[in-house]
């Protein structure tokens, strides 16, 4: 049938129903109740993609209108993206990881479209917020790379025999170390038990090395001793003497008459290490601590490195008084107490202080008294079997197997470190601990020292000849 103006009543039913359709479909509300289908607006039926964002849009008319509806399409589906973009950076920084953490995948986030260089910046800011919380700001087991570990200290406190020289000879890279710090121009101190020498001897005796020293950089257990006396006896007070003459010093400088005899009424007695020290000696401070008199120790090392291995120290002969008086004396003066640390950090003002140590019985638990950081080399009388077996506190911060630690930051592993990092893995093997793997050996002890610390366990075997290498170069294989 033809209607007037000569149109098919068929063509125009259809035309009819798919403009109602296309009404319906992509947003125009038509027949119910709407604007009505509109010149210029898609009456298209809704295809996939279609629909998303406001619907109605005008676009210029075209012959073709599948293409019309493709272009029509497509811009809006463009402008949802660009909001799911905005969107998504501004959920990156509250996503579900929390600040600077994981965007959320349901406000797209993870759907953000970059090309090229954007890409990659994207990518780069995701994973180093992926790996905080991934690690859970964790430090890594050596220190970050490129930083060195000294350059987080404002001071370096380091020990002197077992450190620095042994007896009277450097240690090989000890004296390129120091003069590298004071070429940056680094504050450094010196802090050592041995009461045989006074500060201006140990600066004087550094410099003759090649170390440069001042007398004010230099802190020993001699000093600290006479200066606690003078603060709990009167001036002029006798004092009896165990040690050397440079402790004498020690004691005449601040005002105190030292003594060598009992029968001399002292008010306190002073121990500490002299080589040429004599059962003579030991007798006439025995008869003045029963008498009544004070004891005090310079310090209570139990043995001295030497290049013949560990010779007996003050603390050995401390032990004969102890084993005479049955009693501990009334006060230690030098390391693992804190005096000398705090004396030293204070001179660092607001920065931190790093302890370089060779002991843990003396250098770290000291440390750790002062709550300060502290580095373990092994270049003295502690090594890898007996930082293995340490107590909580007598564990270092950090080790390494010299001073080179300080500058390289693959010289220096943090303890504890990670269970199973640098290329080496741990097993426990009933009350044996197995080592495989392949790496360096520092990497290992680190590795080792977590194992060995929660499982309470020392014992080593190693479980490849990689592994038996590396024991044996940190001295484990025995």
């Amino acid at each position: 049938m033809v209607l007037p103006g000569g149109r098919c009543r068929r063509r125009e039913r259809d035309r009819r129903r798919r403009a109602a359709a296309g009404a319906r479909r992509c947003g125009d509300r038509g027949r119910r109740g709407g604007r009505g289908v509109r010149r210029g607006v898609c009456r298209r039926p809704r295809q996939p993609g279609c629909g998303i964002g406001p619907a109605g849009h005008r676009h210029r008319r075209r012959r073709r209108r599948g293409h019309r509806h493709r272009r029509h399409r497509h811009r809006r589906h463009r402008r949802h993206r660009r909001r799911q973009r905005r969107r998504g950076r501004r959920a990156a920084g509250r996503g579900r990881g929390g600040a600077g953490g994981r965007p959320d995948r349901r406000r797209g986030g993870w759907r953000r479209r970059r090309t090229g260089r954007r890409r990659q910046r994207g990518r780069r800011r995701w994973w180093r917020a992926h790996r905080l919380r991934r690690v859970g700001h964790r430090e890594a087991m050596t220190t970050d790379a490129g930083e060195r570990l000294v350059d987080g200290y404002a001071l370096v406190v380091f020990d002197l025999d077992g450190v620095i020289y042994l007896i009277d000879r450097p240690i090989p890279g000890a004296v390129e170390a120091v003069g590298r710090l004071h070429a940056e121009g680094r504050s450094v101190a010196y802090a050592t038990n041995n009461a045989s020498r006074r500060s201006s001897e140990v600066a004087d005796l550094l410099t003759g090395m090649g170390v440069p020293a001042r007398p004010e950089e230099v802190l020993t257990s001699a000093a600290a001793a006479a200066e606690l006396l003078r603060d709990r006896l009167p001036a002029g007070a006798a004092v009896l003497v165990v040690g050397t003459e440079a402790l004498r010093a020690e004691l005449g400088a601040v005002g105190l008459s030292p003594v060598s005899r009992a029968d001399e009424s002292p008010l306190a007695v002073v121990q500490g290490f002299g080589p040429q020290v004599c059962w003579a000696d030991l007798a006439e401070a025995s008869v003045a601590v029963r008498g009544g008199a004070t004891w005090v120790a310079t310090n209570a090392d139990p043995t001295l490195p030497s290049g013949r291995g560990p010779l007996p120290g003050n603390g050995s002969l401390v032990a004969v008084l102890r084993t005479a008086l049955g009693r501990d004396p009334d006060v230690v003066v030098g390391k693992p107490e804190p005096a000398l640390f705090t004396t030293a950090a204070r001179r660092a003002g607001q920065g931190r202080t790093l302890l370089v140590g060779d002991r843990l019985d003396t250098d770290i638990e000291g440390a750790r008294r002062a709550g300060l950081d502290s580095l373990l080399v092994l270049t003295g009388v502690s090594d890898a079997a007996e930082l293995l077996a340490a107590p909580a506190h007598r564990r270092p911060t950090y080790v390494s197997m010299d001073l080179a630690g300080l500058f390289d930051p693959a010289a220096v592993v943090r303890v504890p470190g990670p269970a199973n990092a640098g290329g080496w893995s741990v097993a426990p093997r009933g009350d044996t601990l197995e080592l495989s793997g392949a790496g360096r050996p520092l990497d290992a002890l680190a590795v080792l020292c977590t194992a060995a610390w929660s499982a309470r366990s020392a014992r080593i075997r190693p479980g490849s000849a990689e592994a038996e290498k590396a024991l044996a170069e940190l001295g484990l294989s025995g």
